[in-house]
């Protein structure tokens, strides 16, 4: 074929100047081979001379054809001869051209002695640019890359004409076998050895082919390794008799290129990769990787279906109420389609088959749950594990127990009884959830290392906490028991708590007594004294609350309550009955007044099984003192146990032993902060406790003691009085000692001014003792005197409407009493008139009174005192707030006269005398005297009617029920959710009205923000014997209640229920004995929520009386006057009238109860006694008489 050749050399050539004599330029060109091509650019003309041009590659010459091109039409061309070409400029212009050569035969073109000559215009001087030896086309290139493990590819790249044949060499040799196939530019060279490395020369043969070869090297890839197999089997169909089971080839992984198969033994006939086999049947796969002609084979895989079925063996198990978990194992993972099944025997007989599933995929073990219904602690389940897959089953583990749940119980009541006494009303443990046949051999046994006390046993196989026979010591306290399983397994359910209290007796009605007390770290206490019926006064145990912080006792009550926070050796409490009450009801102060009586009780605390507790949670001690703290209660026994700090830093100097938990040493300096918290940890293998240890670190202020004194001073009563100290030092507080505060001195904290206003009865010396205080170590100073004279002659205490000065004198109304209405007492106001801090008070026999001083208006005084008269029993006086409440005991007439005394700070008091008039009616009804809602949280307040006869309406006669609360007339129920915050209402006034007249009950219904626990019953009830009661409690501020325990008795015939609270049923004895338990709320999670101890007596019901009389406070004249109108009263009964007096007469109707009485010359005073009697045996069994009972005065 014919090939164009052109060879071109480039030269850039210089402008030259157009002067004639001009130098020429010099063309420096570069040859252009590719195109065969050569320009002369901006020239003024030339010759290109070619002198020689070679056209075979042996070097001889051949014809050749030159033919110019101009590349401008200023440009002349001319002819040329030979291998000459010439081209001329125009005249003006400079001239673009070209030499192109053309040769008619093909092969490789040499351009040698090539000369330009580039003149200005028609002459110039020559000048040369030789190209010797080069050549076009140039030679072939190629590349070379592996084809697979045994195969190349090589590309190569001819630019001059093809050759007619090409052909791959290489070094090595390539392999006899090997093959050549060429396509295009590319050859493929197959059958070359795996893993070798050849070089590659292609060559032409033929054609124009270029002169010389190319070379490229290559490595071809190793072979894999030969790939390994695998066969499984899984689930099993068909029948017992014939069953197949399927399987599954798994291979490695095919490398990059190649492919994997299977095929038989054979070496030929390719194998499914899954399938089904009939079980038993020998069978033998070969993996095979394939690339090309090349295929790799692996080691055969031979197998023989497996059509057994792998016993699952038990690990583990648990069962939590009617659930049971079993934990199992294979001896390696299982196949598809395997299920582990369960044989479960239950202790009792009954027999069921579970499936427990299967294990995850490619596991040997698994967890499965399955329900028993009906499955109760302790009861234990029998399991019997197998395997099935298909058709087949496997063989069967052996048989296991799992441990049923833990049987649970708890004792609701105490168990009770008197001092001295054999009898015992056991307490009787109550099953939870639990199955009482399937405890049948476990024992109860008492927690290791409790005992019991004097006169108590416990009984192994009914857990009764009953009479061992021996005399019963006075006591309050816990023991705890535990159940333990029948040999062979041993395992005890977690310790119990069972209380126990025994009212002490009394030998005289002078006497009060409390039961000897053991306290529970955390638990509530709530104990009550019994109380002679000569003991009048407020209880007083300043011991008993610094002793055991946490504990406190009500002055009002004698109750001890609260919960000890630590452990503190048993010691011997002193309880005094006193005269005057203590603000806030208190008893942690010294007795106010004089003594009434005294008694002691021992007192200890304990620990709760598995409390980690030191003898001493709170130390404090001054530097250079010594320390030594051990541990109490410990939740381990036995060796390896360990002591270490978990949390915080002792104090310098203190160390802890790791072996014995002891604290011990002497501190040695004081600490950045005086209190410090550090956390002690005990463990014994995995099982550890922690409790936390409060130091106090102080340093005596030894030096401000000294230099610092107060001077004797004399001062005049009513005068106020301002005293300070030499001086003061930075960070030391100043106290006075408590006979100073009850005079009612105060003291600056900062500057130590004593500053009093001393009362006229102060007159005298008062000693006063001021404590000097450095980081809550106090030190006493020198007592120091104030020596108190006359009050001056223009003092005076400052006089108020309803109220005297300090010397006496009074004002009040003209007394009377309470009962049905028209009575003859007059009805008392909700709240004493403004000016006056009490009136006339009306209250019954069983009923809650409450009365509020009216201080609006004023401050409020800082103290009240009962200065004259004498509360009705069962009666109490707020020494702080000045309330009045409790529930009267008894009738006193209507003739109560009480004076009280409030006294101001700065010396002002206020006396008011009043009358708290007391009846007995038939009825009564009882709220609680003090009731605590909490903004946001329901509360309902239910009363106790007491023997009301017909129907019965309620109505709030005083006072306005709280935002949110309603009054039910028909029950008597507030129910509702209080909205507003109200600290210091008016007393609620409710009055119950039945058949024969009403009754009222009033009490006090306090508002708080915060959620405040309450839990109350009615106070005194008085239960009809024989009548149905149901005592309902008062709670707020209760959430998600559980559970309601009773420690002490309820009357025979009551029980409590222990899920709503509510005391019912029949009271059958009627014994006179009040009934104090303690009743406490306990929330889901086990934790007491609040306590109370409710009063209940029996009583017999009186017979039904409604007495219209004249008012008491209309005195009587000479003439005959109608005294009692008429008595209402049932037909059962009788009426019967006594009439005291001096020299009058009477007339009575027996059947209306008209009484008109005349006074004679000499009566001053009437009193007039009306009987309502039972008559017949029925009624006499049922009733008891009821006795109305008014005094007036003669006037003339």
């Amino acid at each position: 074929m014919k090939k164009l050749i052109a060879a071109v050399v480039s030269s850039a050539v210089a402008l030259v100047a157009v002067a004639v004599d001009a130098s020429p330029a010099t063309a420096a060109g570069s040859w252009d081979y590719a195109n065969a091509k050569f320009t002369i650019n901006d020239g003024q003309g030339g010759i290109g001379t070619v002198t020689a041009v070679h056209l075979r590659s042996d070097g001889s010459s051949a014809t050749g054809y030159v033919m110019l091109h101009s590349d401008r039409y200023t440009c002349y061309s001319s002819d040329f001869s030979g291998m000459t070409a010439r081209f001329w400029p125009g005249l003006f212009a400079p001239c673009n051209g070209s030499l192109t050569f053309s040769v008619s035969s093909t092969g490789v073109l040499e351009l040698s002695g090539v000369s330009v000559l580039v003149a200005s215009r028609l002459y110039g001087s020559p000048s040369s640019d030789t190209a010797q030896g080069r050549a076009y086309p140039p030679a072939v290139t190629c590349s070379v890359v592996a084809d697979g493990s045994s195969a190349a590819k090589v590309t190569f790249d001819d630019p001059g004409s093809p050759a007619t044949s090409y052909a791959a060499s290489a070094v090595p040799a390539l392999p006899a076998s090997a093959t050549q196939v060429t396509a295009g530019n590319v050859i493929t060279v197959k059958g070359l050895a795996p893993g070798a490395t050849y070089a590659f020369t292609v060559t032409g043969a033929g054609g124009s082919a270029g002169p010389g070869a190319c070379t490229g090297t290559v490595t071809t890839p190793a072979l894999p390794t030969p790939p390994m197999g695998t066969v499984t089997y899984g689930k099993i169909t068909g029948t017992t008799a014939a069953a197949s089971v399927e399987y599954a080839l798994t291979m490695s992984a095919a490398p990059a290129g190649w492919t994997a198969s299977w095929v038989l033994v054979d070496g030929t006939t390719a194998a499914p990769s899954n399938g089904v086999l009939a079980c038993g049947t020998p069978v033998s796969w070969i993996p095979r990787l394939t690339q090309g002609s090349v295929t790799i084979d692996g080691s055969a895989v031979t197998g023989k279906a497996i059509c057994t079925v792998p016993t699952p063996t038990f690990v583990s198990g648990a069962i939590s109420g009617d659930l049971v978990t079993v934990n199992y194992a294979f001896a390696a993972p299982v196949l598809p389609g395997v299920t582990v099944r369960a044989i479960v025997l239950r202790s009792g007989g009954t027999r069921t088959d579970v499936s427990l599933g299967s294990p995850p995929a490619g596991g040997s073990a698994g967890t499965s749950t399955f329900t028993l219904p009906g499955l109760i602690a302790p009861r234990s389940a029998y399991v019997q594990l197998y395997a099935v897959n298909g058709p087949l089953d496997g063989p069967k583990d052996p048989q296991q127990r799992i441990p049923g749940d833990l049987p649970t119980f708890r004792y609701d009541t105490a168990a009770t009884g008197a001092q001295g006494s054999t009898a015992v009303r056991p307490a009787l443990p109550t099953l939870i959830n639990s199955d009482p046949a399937a405890i049948a051999d476990w024992r109860f046994e008492l927690d290791s290392g409790r005992g019991l006390p004097i006169g108590f046993s416990l009984d192994r196989k009914t857990g009764a906490l009953n009479s061992d026979g021996r005399p019963l010591a006075g006591a309050s306290g816990s023991v705890w028991v535990v159940l333990v399983e029948p040999a062979g397994f041993q395992r005890r359910t977690p310790p119990v708590e069972a209380r126990y209290d025994v009212i002490p007796n009394l030998t005289s009605p002078t006497q009060f007594a409390y039961p000897d007390l053991t306290a529970v770290i955390g638990s509530p206490v709530a104990v009550k004294p019994v109380v002679g019926s000569s003991v009048k006064g407020f209880f007083y145990a300043p011991g008993l609350c610094a002793r055991y912080p946490g504990i406190t006792i009500d002055s009002a009550t004698g109750l001890i309550s609260g919960s000890v926070s630590a452990l503190a050796a048993t010691s011997t409490v002193t309880v005094t009955v006193a005269r005057g009450n203590a603000p806030g009801n208190s008893g942690c102060g010294q007795p106010q007044g004089g003594v009434v009586a005294t008694t002691t009780f021992k007192m200890s605390t304990v620990a709760a099984p598995g409390q980690f507790l030191y003898t001493q949670a709170a130390v404090t001690a001054l530097v250079g003192s010594p320390i030594s703290d051990a541990p109490q209660s410990v939740p381990f026994t036995g060796s390896g146990i360990t002591y270490a700090v978990t949390g915080g830093t002792l104090p310098a100097g203190l160390t802890l032993d790791a072996a014995s938990g002891v604290i011990s040493g002497t501190v040695s300096s004081l600490p950045t902060s005086p209190v410090s918290t550090v956390t002690v940890g005990v463990s014994q293998g995995a099982s550890s406790a922690s409790t936390k240890l409060t130091f106090t670190i102080l340093q005596l202020p030894s030096a401000a003691v000294a230099a610092i004194a107060y001077p004797n001073v004399s001062a005049q009563a009513t005068v106020p009085l301002s005293v300070l100290p030499s001086g003061t030092i930075a960070g030391q507080t100043f106290a006075l000692d408590q006979a100073s505060l009850a005079a009612r001195m105060t003291i600056d904290p900062v500057t130590g001014m004593v500053t009093w206003t001393p009362k006229p009865a102060q007159r005298g010396i008062a000693t006063v003792t001021v404590s000097l205080s450095a980081n809550g170590v106090s030190s006493a100073l020198a007592p120091f005197a104030i020596t108190v004279g006359a009050a001056p002659a223009t003092s005076q205490v400052a006089p108020a409407s309803g109220s005297t000065s300090a010397a006496g004198g009074s004002t009040g109304g003209a007394g009377g009493s309470s009962g049905s209405d028209g009575s003859g007492l007059g009805d008392s106001p909700c709240l004493a008139p403004d000016g006056t801090l009490y009136s006339d008070i009306r209250g019954s026999a069983g009923s809650t009174l409450t009365m509020a001083p009216n201080t609006y208006g004023r401050p409020l005084p800082d103290s009240f005192t009962v200065t004259g008269g004498t509360l009705p029993r069962g009666v109490w006086l707020d020494g702080t707030y000045g309330v009045i409440s409790g529930t009267p005991e008894r009738s006193n007439g209507g003739h109560g006269p009480v004076e009280i005394t409030a006294s101001w700070a700065d010396g002002t008091v206020r006396v008011s005398d009043f009358m708290i008039a007391i009846d007995d009616p038939h009825h009564a009804v009882n709220y609680p005297n003090r009731i605590i809602g909490s903004i946001g949280e329901s509360t309902t307040v239910s009363p106790l009617p007491v023997n009301a006869v017909g129907a019965k309406r309620f109505d709030l006669v005083c006072g306005t029920l709280p935002a949110g609360m309603t009054l039910d007339a028909r029950t008597g129920v507030i129910s509702g959710t209080p909205t507003t915050l109200d600290e210091r209402p008016v007393p609620l006034r409710v009055r119950m009205t039945d058949s024969y007249g009403w009754v009222d009950s009033s009490f006090g219904f306090v508002v708080d923000t915060g959620l405040t626990p309450w839990l109350r019953y009615p106070e005194l009830a008085e239960i009809g014997q024989g009548r149905r009661v149901t005592i309902v409690p008062t709670r707020s501020g209760l959430p998600m209640t559980d559970t309601y325990r009773i420690v002490g008795r309820l009357p025979p015939g009551l029980s409590l229920n222990r899920r709503t609270g509510t005391i019912s049923g029949v009271p059958k004895v009627r014994d006179g004995l009040v009934y104090e338990p303690t009743i406490t709320a306990f929330g889901q999670d086990g934790k007491p929520q609040a306590s109370t101890v409710p009063s209940l007596v029996v009583v017999k019901p009186a017979v039904p009386m409604r007495v219209t009389a004249r008012s008491t406070a209309r005195p009587l004249r000479a003439s005959a006057t109608v005294v009692v109108a008429k008595v209402r009263h049932p037909r059962f009964s009788t009426l019967s009238a006594k009439v005291t007096c001096s020299a009058c007469r009477y007339t009575f109707n027996k059947s209306t109860g008209r009484l008109v009485v005349k006074a004679g010359k000499k009566t001053r005073k009437i009193v007039v006694v009306i009987l309502a009697s039972p008559r017949g045996a029925a009624a006499t069994t049922a009733y008891a008489g009821h006795e109305w009972q008014r005094a007036w005065r003669v006037v003339r």
